[in-house]
């Protein structure tokens, strides 16, 4: 008893895999690993995978629908201050090392502690590493 997989096609993200045997298989756990497919773009939910299993008249047997979530990738990073005394003006320098790359139009955001205020406008004076802009545009939003 069992199965065997024929044949498999891919088009239009719809994976169909062809399967032929004998017998039945018993209820429980099948695992299916496809290999070669790239993560989501972001720690975003993905859209529905459906998985429809169908008899040998392609009617529905069973129907299931998950998500998935990428994993973050990691940022190694320190901060340092340029005036250490308490309530003084100062500037933060932060060193950042990033595990992936960040798109053209993606965002750095920097959440401080409540703890810190903020005193007149926020600008980025300095913006150095590989890939980046000189003259970087820097805003600063209030939560």
């Amino acid at each position: 008893m069992g199965f065997n997989i024929a044949r498999s096609t891919f088009f239009n993200n719809l994976l169909t895999l062809y399967m032929t045997g004998a017998g039945n298989i018993n209820p429980g756990r099948m695992f299916i690993t496809i290999t070669n497919f790239v993560a989501p773009p972001s720690t975003l939910r993905t859209g529905n995978f459906i998985l429809n299993i169908t008899n040998s008249n392609s009617f529905p047997k069973m129907i299931s629908e998950n998500q998935i979530v990428a994993s973050p990738g990691s940022i190694n990073g320190t901060t340092s201050v340029a005036v250490s005394t308490v309530n003084a003006v100062t500037s933060y320098t932060f060193s950042i090392s990033l595990g992936d790359p960040i798109t053209s139009d993606g965002k750095i955001k920097i959440v401080f502690p409540s703890s810190v205020g903020v005193s007149g406008t926020i600008s980025c004076t300095v913006l150095s590493g590989t890939d980046l802009r000189s003259s970087p545009t820097c805003a600063y939003n209030s939560i």
